[in-house]
């Protein structure tokens, strides 16, 4: 189970370039009830999500349930 070290952390920032990344942060932050704001862009667009499934918000996986 990947924690990356988060235990005691009050949000978690992903900027990652990959889905494989990003979903394992995200199955970490579900796991130890952690918010994660995540962001992403690809030439001019970008994004920036806050995921906290702990108060009962969707998970990155429940947006992107596939890369």
């Amino acid at each position: 189970k990947p924690s990356f070290g988060l235990a005691g952390a009050d949000l978690v920032i992903d900027g990652s370039d990959n889905f494989a990344t990003r979903y394992a942060v995200n199955t970490a932050c579900v796991e130890l009830g952690l918010p994660l704001l995540s962001a992403a862009m690809s030439q001019w667009e970008g994004q920036v999500a806050l995921f906290d499934p702990a108060r009962r918000g969707p998970c990155y996986r429940c947006l992107f349930p596939e890369p």
